[in-house]
């Protein structure tokens, strides 16, 4: 499955034409990340950038005591 065939499902660019699609296809940036492996740090000087969890399962941190599984 391709980037476009992945954003495609997902909120909420499910509803979007395939032409607007496809104009963000030079802007996604598709990973596969291994077991223990970090996804995403915070970053101040990121605030439009947008991650989506697609399958799997990943652990949110807020801090050490405060965890959170998501799927």
């Amino acid at each position: 499955m391709d980037a476009i065939d992945l954003l495609a499902r997902c909120y909420p660019f499910h509803q979007s034409e395939t032409q607007e699609l496809l104009s963000l296809k030079t802007k996604i940036d598709t990973r596969e990340c291994k077991r223990g492996q970090t996804l995403l740090r915070r970053v101040a000087n990121q605030p439009d950038k947008w991650t989506y969890l697609l399958s799997g399962s990943a652990e949110l941190r807020r801090s050490f005591f405060d965890r959170e599984t998501l799927q």
